[in-house]
């Protein structure tokens, strides 16, 4: 049987790789084959990416997008496809959704971005996580060190993106600003009403 793909996405902030852990980790319990990963990978594009998004690396926005598609395309082949082919639920933080809000607040063409990912897996499911941008903002802003994603302006574009991402079909969006333990159990709940009664 074909597993199933969900993915989560959000702005910096926003909490989605705390609650996807918590999502992998109570599906576990529940008895379901799970495959919890992320983007970009630990795979050689991977890494390659995290060492330009560092700081500011003086990689442009074209090619920090092309290789996070191409990154993409290696998590499918490598990983995400064969645990699918298996009946594994994979659930992915984050996915070509932020490629789509990372470069168009970057200036990149809509057009463009999708064309890079046009070939690929969509998923069954998206929670999207989006607490108020203040919040994502003040938990940026507590870090100790922001990459080229993080400065307020852009990041101020890149929530507005999402917030059109909620309008999409098979988007589940979650308000992360409440207590940690109620905003998983919301997530528990719409996810199983919505995807796993037919897994």
């Amino acid at each position: 049987m074909q597993g199933t793909f969900m993915v989560f996405e959000g702005p910096d902030g926003s909490g989605k790789s705390f609650q996807s852990k918590i999502l992998a980790e109570k599906l576990r319990k529940e008895g379901f084959d799970v495959l919890h990963t992320s983007e970009p990978t630990n795979g050689p594009i991977g890494k390659l990416i995290r060492s330009c998004i560092a700081g500011d690396g003086g990689t442009s926005h074209e090619v920090i997008q092309l290789l996070f598609s191409a990154d993409r395309g290696w998590h499918l082949e490598k990983e995400i496809e064969p645990a699918l082919n298996a009946g594994k639920i994979v659930v992915s933080d984050r996915y070509y959704y932020s490629t789509f809000a990372y470069g168009e607040a970057a200036g990149l063409k809509n057009d463009w971005l999708k064309m890079l990912n046009m070939n690929f897996r969509e998923p069954d499911c998206v929670v999207l996580t989006l607490p108020p941008l203040e919040q994502c903002l003040l938990r940026i802003g507590v870090r100790d060190t922001q990459e080229m994603f993080e400065k307020r302006t852009f990041q101020e574009v890149c929530y507005r993106l999402y917030e059109r991402l909620s309008c999409e079909k098979n988007v589940i969006t979650i308000d992360t600003s409440k207590e940690k333990e109620k905003v998983a159990q919301e997530i528990w709940e719409k996810v199983t009403r919505s995807l796993l009664v037919t897994h």
